[in-house]
Parts: structure tokens; C-alpha cells; sequence
């Protein structure tokens, strides 16, 4: 795990900043990124929404699912799958962010192509400060 980072980068024309908080879960001692999670605001909005790049071989029939503390968060949305990985969405309401704030770790729950389960889990240690950061546009 990378822990939560935050990046900002400047909007054209408006040149305001558009941040988002990411983390990822590495595969050592290859060093390749299996499972990555991006929170970000909806542009013109001040909803915030979460992106999960995942591995290739996602089978998209069954629910992708983000976990708090072993109570469901929500279901991912399947966006599309691309040389990086598969993408999918979960917009995320208020309350979720608050259980997102107040939780120990997130789970995201997948299955792939083959059949196999997969439970990714991010520690939500430092979320709080780091989605505030994303929030100040710092």
C-alpha cells in the first residue's frame, strides 16, 4: 500500500485546481500496481465520486463492491477496460464520505474472469487530512 496522496493540477482556462486523493495497492517485488482507488470532485460540483483502476479480467456481470469496516459502501458502476486496466465508479453521497472518514479500512470486491474473488483492502489511516487537502485545492 502507498498510503493516501494527494495531487493537484491546474483547469484550463479557468486555471482553478482540480485535486484528487489516490492510493494503491503494489505488487512487490515487481512493483506494478494491482488495485488503485482515486477520489475526486465531480467538475462544477461538490460531489465527490471514487474511481477504482483494476487489474484486466475483471468480470463485469458481478457487482464490484466497496467496503467500510465490513459494512457495504456501495457498488462500483463498470466505466471501461483499457491498456492501463478496468475502470469503474462509485459516486459517493455525504454520509459515505463520513463513513469513509470515520472508518479503519476500505475493501474493494471483485471477481475475475476465471472466477477467482478478489478483496483489496486500503487502509483509511490519514484519509481524513488528505481529503481535506483535496478539498482546499492546496
Amino acid at each position: 500500500m502507498t498510503g493516501w496522496v494527494v495531487s493537484c493540477a491546474a483547469t484550463q482556462p479557468e486555471g482553478k485546481l482540480l485535486c484528487e486523493m489516490n492510493n494503491s495497492v503494489i505488487l512487490t517485488p515487481v512493483n506494478q500496481r494491482f488495485v488503485s482507488v482515486a477520489i475526486r470532485k465531480t467538475p462544477g460540483t461538490a460531489e465527490d465520486f471514487m474511481v477504482a483502476t483494476l487489474p484486466h479480467g475483471v468480470l463485469f456481470t458481478v457487482p464490484i463492491v466497496a467496503e467500510v469496516d465490513g459494512k457495504e459502501l456501495g457498488r462500483f458502476v463498470a466505466l471501461t477496460s483499457e491498456q492501463q486496466g478496468a475502470f469503474a465508479k462509485l459516486s459517493l453521497s455525504a454520509n459515505m464520505i463520513r463513513d469513509l472518514r470515520h472508518g479503519k479500512e476500505l475493501k474493494v470486491i471483485f471477481e475475475g474472469l476465471n472466477g477467482q474473488k478478489y478483496t483489496v483492502a486500503f487502509s483509511l489511516t490519514g484519509f481524513t487530512a488528505a481529503h481535506a487537502k483535496a478539498n482546499s485545492g492546496d
